[in-house]
């Protein structure tokens, strides 16, 4: 770049002057011999922020009659200080995921030989609605946590601006931010649920699933029941099944409904964490059947009609039942059964003759009522017949005698009937 030339002036006529630096800084500023033209040579040591004036100093040689004569001058050159780009250093940062809002997450560093600078810093493009920057310090921080989830998206780039605040005009530059998020481990979620099941069913009969969610890709769920009915129900460890494991409990008729406090774990990062639900097991009232006993009963030859033998009474554990109670096969023409209140009597007392038979019985049958499909049980009503002693029966006859016949003289033979056998 040319500074300047110097011009040597001489009152001969006759003169071929020529140029040379000899003392200052030569190594920045040099003159073409001929020319006198001042030129910069070393571009680097022209820097305002290092020192704000260079010179040189220069002489001339005529060139004219001998001796040869010369002269000396000073060239001075004042920098001029200009506004300089500054320099944005990108930089990547690393944060927990789901970190509050207001968390710093690391600082724009700018740069810039200017000794004179304000710089303002600005998010131009990229997550800027999940980070802010401070527009003095260039520190970045957390505006929306709620995007800060790893298992979403575990890397975040905001691209920011930097001006310098310089001399006439700011000058810009801008950088690209990458915040990295750390996956931390996030509790698990445990959905409390009902289920339904039959009463009376079997060990190991499925009741339902605990279900676990966790936002974090890498878990190992680990169920157990910590409270409730633990002595009915058993959970699988790794899969959440929940079966029976004592079915004698399953009687509607005792306990309707179960509770089970299940936990689950989820063998996350560092240390695990953990949600508990409760599980309602409610019991499905199925009909279960009645139960009669067989009976054996005594009654005396010749009872009259009606006589009550017994009473047949079911049980059934259901409480909802209406017995129906009826003879199907055996003396039933001479048993009978009253079909609402289970009266068994006699209707028929001519087939209690103990001469002809010892022992009259029905088999019984008793409808419980309940829900579909109706249940039923049966028994065998058994009565032994006592011979008692009955009135024997003399029987009228004529008979004839020679008259004066002496005493003791047999006249005919008086005959009984009884219809006892002894």
């Amino acid at each position: 770049t040319l500074l300047t030339t110097v011009a040597a002036i001489d009152q001969d006529t006759l003169q071929s002057f020529r140029y040379f630096t000899i003392a200052g800084d030569v190594s920045a500023i040099g003159i073409d011999s001929l020319t006198g033209a001042v030129i910069i040579i070393d571009s680097a040591q022209f820097n305002r922020e290092a020192i704000t004036v260079l010179s040189v100093d220069v002489v001339v040689f005529d060139g004219g009659l001998t001796p040869e004569l010369t002269d000396t001058a000073t060239v001075i050159i004042n920098i001029n200080d200009i506004n300089e780009k500054p320099i944005l250093a990108a930089d990547t940062f690393l944060i927990d995921e789901n970190s509050t809002n207001g968390l710093f997450a690391g600082t724009s560093v700018a740069f810039d030989v200017d000794t004179t600078t304000t710089f303002t810093f600005n998010i131009i493009e990229g997550a800027d609605s999940v980070f802010i920057i401070n527009s003095t310090t260039g520190e970045i921080s957390v505006l929306d946590s709620s995007y800060l989830d790893v298992e979403t998206q575990p890397t975040f780039e905001v691209i920011v601006e930097v001006t310098d605040g310089g001399l006439v005009a700011d000058l810009l530059d801008t950088a690209t931010f990458v915040i990295n998020l750390n996956d931390i481990n996030e509790k698990p979620i445990l959905v409390a649920d009902t289920f339904l099941i039959d009463e009376n069913s079997a060990n190991s009969f499925v009741a339902g699933t605990s279900v676990a969610f966790d936002v974090d890709t890498l878990t190992s769920y680990s169920y157990s029941i910590i409270g409730g009915a633990d002595t009915v129900f058993i959970i699988n460890t790794s899969t959440g099944e929940i079966t029976v494991s004592n079915t004698s409990y399953l009687d509607v008729e005792t306990t309707s409904t179960f509770n089970l406090i299940v936990e689950v774990a989820d063998g996350g990062l560092v240390a695990d964490l953990f949600d508990t639900a409760t599980y309602i097991i409610n019991l499905n009232d199925v009909n279960e059947k009645p139960f009669i006993a067989d009976f054996t009963n005594n009654i005396n030859e010749n009872s009259a009609q009606g006589t009550l033998l017994t009473t047949v009474l079911a049980t059934d554990q259901d409480t909802l039942q209406d017995f129906r109670y009826f003879t199907f096969a055996g003396d039933v023409s001479a048993i009978g059964i009253d079909s609402l209140t289970g009266a068994v009597t006699i209707i028929d007392s001519a087939q209690f003759n103990r001469e002809a038979i010892t022992v009259l019985s029905v088999d019984v049958v008793v409808f419980d009522g309940g829900l579909t499909p109706e249940l039923t049980d049966t028994a065998t009503i058994t009565i032994n017949i006592n011979d008692i002693n009955e009135k024997p029966v003399s029987v009228i006859d004529t008979f004839n005698v020679n008259e004066d016949a002496i005493f003791l003289t047999p006249i005919g033979f008086a005959t009984a009937l009884d219809v006892d056998t002894t």
